[in-house]
């Protein structure tokens, strides 16, 4: 009954003349019919929209148009990578990596070097390309090249453990590890994880 009610009130707002006159609301036809008016379904003959969204009744907005309703696009600003770029290098620079854990899923983009490859390595440098959201660590033998998409950034923790579910927290997109138990949190506020991580020899 309740798709019945909204399909009357779809055809008031959209001019049309439904339900038919002795229409029941358990009809394919009328079960059908406001399914597509509520979501701008397209008929025979009809071209829908690319992205439909339903139209508030008697709220305070029009209808949602494509670009507004583009699932997946923030609306936020840029995130800097790093409030403080000289204490992140301070707080890198020739520190022993002893893990690097990478939580998000095909956040790895290379096979060889692999993160096992920089355990025992020394960082030597730090450097941020805030322009093109980039982030390298570099290490004795091996660099850390890392795209932090739109809204990454790198996150100094005083006191790291390796991520785990049963530890509770947020899962950042991946962490690195130091010997002298701090560490390194890349992180994004969405669910979908963009960073990316390359490793390439220094």
């Amino acid at each position: 009954m309740r798709l019945f009610r909204c399909s009357w009130t779809w055809a008031a707002i959209n001019g049309t003349d439904w339900p038919p006159a002795g229409a029941s609301p358990t009809d394919d036809s009328v079960v059908l019919h406001t399914l597509a008016l509520a979501y701008d379904i397209p008929r025979a003959g009809q071209r829908g929209s690319d992205l439909a969204v339903p139209r508030q009744v008697g709220g305070g907005y029009d209808e949602v148009t494509k670009r507004e309703a583009k699932i997946g696009e923030s609306v936020g600003e840029t995130l800097s990578i790093t409030r403080d770029l000289r204490s992140l290098q301070e707080h890198v620079m020739g520190k022993k990596i002893s893990l690097i854990q990478i939580c998000g899923i095909n956040s790895l983009k290379t096979l060889r070097p692999t993160p096992d490859d920089l355990v025992g390595c020394h960082v030597v440098d730090l450097v941020v390309d805030e322009r093109r959201r980039h982030l390298v660590l570099v290490a004795d033998r091996y660099r850390l090249i890392v795209d932090l998409a739109r809204t990454g950034t790198a996150v100094p923790v005083a006191d790291a453990t390796p991520w785990s579910v049963a530890g509770g927290g947020s899962m950042p997109t991946a962490r690195v590890i130091f010997d002298d138990r701090t560490g390194l949190d890349f992180r994004e506020p969405a669910k979908t994880k963009r960073i990316t991580f390359t490793i390439g020899d220094s």
